[in-house]
């Protein structure tokens, strides 16, 4: 005679028999796909293959306090993540000691190593700066030109207390507007007399008839004539009014009114309150007006005038080309590097990058 159960239907304890068979099954599943996920990583892991590539080697730059304490490992995850970008599967970067960093990149392509060179070059330092003028910051330009007595290469001026006022930054040259008569105009036209030699230091200051209509050309032209391969500019710091590279939410390339490559960026809400407090602070006083310098690893992209406050969003223009504005969008993307690299790699060799299956479907 079989024998039946005494439990009737709906009874607690035939829940809780169900309840197990249920929790055994699901376990049984997880273990099944938890085996499954194992055994594809370890083939992807074991999956090695490998393509023609560049081994780089850099030494970081140690020409200021801060950067003493950086290693290579500090600079690692930063380079990967402003390479990965234009590189995938192959791309490595990795720490050789405590001053060296090796790169492979996954090409052999020329351009490519070019580019990821002039990625690697930048430290990735944002600021938005006032261009010093006679008008607004006197005093700050007597104590660039007292320094001139004793000529320095340092970028910082400081004030009686040692703090920093002003910086130099660098004016640049835009190869692609060269002129008939083979000179190569400033990318970013002057409102200031002041200049420094980038070279030596020296200070000095500009005939005032170059200055306005086509100043980028004419001062250029004088600069052929004095032998100087690049000047400096004096841009205001003022540590209540810091906007930098960390204020902004959002950076993409894109064009300006005219259709040229232009760099669009968002800044956070704290940024767009800090740019606010500067432009407000730096609107126009009478018929002076203050340019704004935007400033990427102390090279000059391009100083509008502030005709009136600036708040959550911006355009970087100025004589872009496509490339550059991709350049531009990809170090701001990625962020500040902890410190800086030496401009020249110590060693470029050929070598085959490896990879794995893993490294196919990373992000």
């Amino acid at each position: 005679m079989s024998k039946q159960s005494n439990v009737p239907a709906g009874h607690p304890d035939e829940h809780r028999s169900s309840d197990k068979r249920f929790l055994v099954v699901l376990i049984a599943v997880g273990m099944v796909l938890l085996v499954a996920l194992a055994a594809g990583a370890a083939f992807a892991w074991l999956f090695q293959g490998s393509t023609p590539g560049t081994r780089l080697v850099y030494s970081i730059e140690r020409s200021d306090p801060y950067s003493e304490a950086v290693s290579g490992d500090d600079l690692t995850e930063p380079l990967r993540r402003r390479l990965r970008h234009s590189f995938g599967a192959g791309l490595a970067v990795n720490a050789l000691d405590e001053d060296q960093v090796e790169v492979i990149l996954p090409t052999r392509d020329a351009i490519q190593i070019a580019n990821a060179k002039r990625l690697l070059r930048s430290a990735g330092v944002l600021r938005f700066l006032p261009i010093a003028n006679q008008t607004k910051h006197a005093n700050l330009l007597n104590l660039a030109k007292a320094s001139s007595q004793t000529p320095s290469t340092s970028r910082d001026v400081l004030d009686d207390n040692g703090s920093v006022v002003g910086r130099w930054v660098t004016v640049g040259r835009d190869a692609t507007a060269k002129t008939g008569d083979d000179v190569t105009p400033l990318t970013v036209q002057l409102n200031s007399l002041t200049v420094r030699d980038t070279q030596t230091g020296e200070v000095m200051q500009l005939p005032s008839n170059l200055l306005g209509n086509d100043s980028e050309v004419k001062i250029a032209r004088w600069m052929n004539t004095q032998n100087i391969p690049s000047i400096d500019v004096l841009a205001v710091v003022e540590s209540e009014h810091a906007v930098g590279g960390e204020d902004l939410a959002f950076a993409a390339a894109t064009f300006d009114q005219n259709g040229n490559p232009a760099v669009a960026i968002n800044f956070s809400n704290a940024g767009a309150a800090k740019m606010l407090a500067l432009t407000t602070a730096n609107t126009p006083s009478g018929n002076t007006q203050t340019q704004l310098g935007i400033v990427l690893d102390d090279q000059l992209l391009t100083a509008p005038n502030i005709l009136q406050p600036i708040r959550g969003e911006a355009r970087i223009t100025g004589n872009f080309t496509r490339a550059e504005t991709d350049l531009i969008v990809q170090i701001l993307k990625a962020g500040q590097l902890p410190a800086k690299l030496n401009p020249e790699p110590i060693s470029e060799t050929q070598v085959n990058a490896p990879y794995n299956l893993l490294d196919l479907i990373s992000p």
